[in-house]
C-alpha cells in the first residue's frame, strides 16, 4: 500500500521498488489465499481475502483501500499483517500484539479475529488523543521492551499479558516505542 492509500497485490516475489512515489508504506508477504488485515491508528480493521485485490505491475495502479475494504477514507491503515485463510493451520499460542503511542498494549489470540466480511471490526480501543502505533504477530512469549523519547523503558515477558477478547486494554503510560527480542 502507498502512502496514498493505493492497494494492491503482485504475482511474483520481486520486491516493489523501495524509493520515490512508488515506495510502499506497508508491505505484506502472503498469498492469494490469505487473509490480509488492515488496521488504522483508531484501532479499527479489516479482514480483505488477498485474492480479492487487484494485480498490478505498480502499485500505483491498484485501488484505493476504502474501495477494497470496508475501512472508511479517514481510517488510513497504519499495519497490514497477512494470515493464512486457516487459522487452525497455526499454533493455538499465535497472538497479535497492539501497542499504542500513549502505552495502551494489548494481546489478542489470531484464533478470536474474523475473517474476511464487509464488516470492520475493533482490533484495539484507542483512547481520544492516542493512536495506534504497533501491530505485531508474536508466539506469545517475546520479551516486550517499551521506550520513551526522554529514554525512560520497561521492559517485560509477553507472557504477563494475559490475552484479552474485544476488551478495552491497560494504559502504561505515554509515548512509548516498543521493540520485541
Amino acid at each position: 500500500m502507498t502512502a496514498g492509500g493505493t492497494i494492491a497485490r503482485t504475482r511474483d516475489d520481486k520486491p516493489p521498488r523501495l524509493s520515490g512515489s512508488e515506495a510502499p508504506k506497508l508491505l505484506v508477504k502472503a498469498n492469494a489465499t490469505d487473509t490480509l488485515y488492515l488496521v488504522s491508528e483508531r484501532g479499527l480493521a479489516a479482514a480483505v481475502a488477498v485474492h480479492t485485490l487487484p494485480e498490478a505491475e505498480k502499485l500505483s495502479d491498484g485501488n484505493p483501500f476504502n474501495k477494497q475494504s470496508p475501512l472508511q477514507v479517514d481510517e488510513t491503515p497504519v499495519a497490514a499483517f497477512a494470515l493464512p485463510a486457516r487459522k487452525s493451520d497455526l499454533s493455538e499460542e499465535v497472538c497479535i500484539l497492539t501497542i499504542s503511542h500513549g502505552g495502551m498494549v494489548k494481546k489478542s489470540l489470531v484464533s478470536d479475529l474474523p475473517g474476511p466480511s464487509a464488516q470492520t471490526f475493533r482490533l484495539a480501543n484507542v483512547n481520544d488523543g492516542d493512536r495506534l502505533g504497533w501491530v505485531a504477530l508474536t508466539d506469545g512469549r517475546k520479551e516486550i521492551l517499551l521506550a520513551t523519547a526522554q529514554g525512560m523503558a520497561i521492559r517485560f515477558s509477553e507472557e504477563e499479558v494475559r490475552p484479552m477478547g474485544w476488551l478495552p486494554q491497560v494504559s502504561m503510560g505515554s509515548s512509548w516505542a516498543w521493540g520485541m527480542r
